[in-house]
């Protein structure tokens, strides 16, 4: 089985590079809990990437380390598998860390067989945000699969875990960190500097990988500039497939202003019914649903609004459902200069078995100066192959996921408008897929002189 996460760092910072990893940190004798160390001690501010994989244990339910005061705290990007028959996996880090002397981090381990990798990198900001993933199907193959950047400099990880072990090795143009390439479980850990955006897939060679589960992961280095008047924004926060009461939490990488419109796009597959909360004084922000598709007990798209009256501190959004087997994907922006949260203008639509996803077409605008948001949710129809994106003209991709052949996937653009008029938002896909649905709602701006150009970069 396999996993993919694309998550963003904000801030910047140069000079990227693999500093030193350790795989050979294995037990098949249920040590518990199973420890690994770098060879020398991490340099304080770099960040600390861990993978954690078992064949018949559990997935931990956090990784620590020994350093200081309870220890760097680390953030669970992804996990995947099936820890009792096949084999199981997930990838966690810790951004700036705290570190001296002997570094060792610990992971419990429930089962027989486990093992560790782990890895430092220098250059990179110093706060984790995720901005999407995908998770397919069973696989009995080390490719993994491919993930979609939109931001242009990106450090890019894929780590494997193998049920039968043997010898893995990374595939170009991804250079392996490390790798135990023992009696299994093996595990893998390789790392690319693209240098641009796009589409990526991942791989390693091991000769007889009879079940398998990748985890990949985008971390940006620099956060590209965004056009206004998104101030910042957070794309692709999932929710664990198929479990009942987890519900989905999103966080903004720094405090939104009180002026602002915070936008929530939620993109789900029998989501039930939808609740949006965050965690602000007084009981929080209200959000209020502006434009909807589909339907919530199959596929559905909710566009959400609330002005950020109360800001502070963490802000971070929930999306909760009560569908059984719901599976929710979030999107959510920090916008600038909207006049309100009722929507100029709004469409949606619904379809099947489709490669061109229409989105139905706004009536004329009023402001000419309109933010317009579009959201699309569709099941890929094709068993594990997945759907890409292009955005329709006038339009900028604003977020894309990519999950499996049992999950929706997703995708945003959005547009800035210097005209009035009627828009018909479409999404065109690399592949036709199964049943979606689609929402947009137009919001209104300010004059356009009161509109600054923004670009994110950490402390803002």
């Amino acid at each position: 089985m396999k996993a993919l996460l694309l998550f963003f760092l904000c801030g910047c910072s140069w000079g990227q590079a693999l500093v030193q990893a350790n795989a050979n940190c294995n037990t098949r004798s249920g040590t518990n809990p199973l420890t690994c160390s770098f060879s020398s001690t991490p340099t304080a501010g770099h960040l600390v990437v861990v993978g954690f994989t078992s064949v018949n244990g559990s997935i931990p339910a956090a990784i620590t380390d020994n350093q200081a005061t309870g220890g760097n705290t680390y953030t669970k990007l992804g996990s995947g598998g099936s820890c009792g028959s096949q084999i199981c996996m997930s990838l966690w880090a810790s951004a700036n860390v705290k570190s001296a002397g002997t570094f060792t981090v610990s992971a419990a381990n429930t089962g027989t067989f486990a093992t560790i990798v782990m890895a430092e990198f220098s250059g990179m900001p110093s706060t984790l945000i995720q901005d999407g993933l995908a998770i397919p199907s069973a696989q009995s193959t080390a490719t993994c699969v491919a993930m979609n950047t939109t931001n242009s400099n990106d450090l890019l990880l894929s780590s494997i875990g193998v049920f039968n072990g043997g010898s893995t090795t990374g595939v170009a143009p991804f250079t392996l960190a490390a790798a135990f390439s023992g009696t299994g479980p093996g595990i893998g850990l390789e790392y690319f500097l693209p240098g641009s955006s796009g589409d990526f897939t991942p791989s390693f060679s091991n000769a007889s990988p009879t079940s398998t589960q990748c985890i990949n992961a985008a971390l940006v280095v620099t956060q590209d500039t965004l056009t206004y008047p998104i101030i910042q924004k957070r794309t692709n926060c999932f929710e664990t497939p198929n479990v009942s009461g987890v519900d989905n939490t999103c966080t903004f990488f720094s405090t939104p202003k009180a002026s602002s419109k915070i936008i929530v796009s939620v993109d789900a597959i029998d989501p039930g019914t939808v609740t949006v909360t965050d965690n602000q004084a007084s009981g929080g922000n209200t959000y209020t649903l502006e434009s909807s598709g589909g339907t919530p007990s199959t596929q559905q798209i909710l566009i959400y609004c609330a002005t950020s009256l109360t800001s502070s501190g963490t802000f971070t959004v929930t999306s909760a459902g009560n569908g059984g087997a719901r599976r929710i994907n979030v999107s959510m922006w920090e916008v600038a200069g909207l006049t309100t949260c009722t929507p100029d203008k709004t469409s949606n639509n619904t379809g099947t078995s489709a490669s061109t996803f229409t989105c139905g077409t706004t009536g004329s605008t009023t402001v000419a100066t309109d933010w317009i948001l579009a959201s699309v949710v569709n099941l890929t129809g094709n068993g594990a192959s997945s759907v890409g994106y292009t955005a329709s003209t006038g339009f900028t991709l604003d977020s894309f996921s990519n999950w499996n052949s049992i999950s929706p996937q997703s995708a945003s653009e959005d547009q800035f408008t210097s005209t009035t008029g009627s828009f018909s938002p479409q999404f065109t896909g690399t592949v036709s897929s199964g049943a979606y649905a689609c929402a947009v709602a137009a919001f209104k701006g300010g004059p356009l002189n009161n509109m600054i150009h923004h670009k994110v970069t950490s402390g803002d």
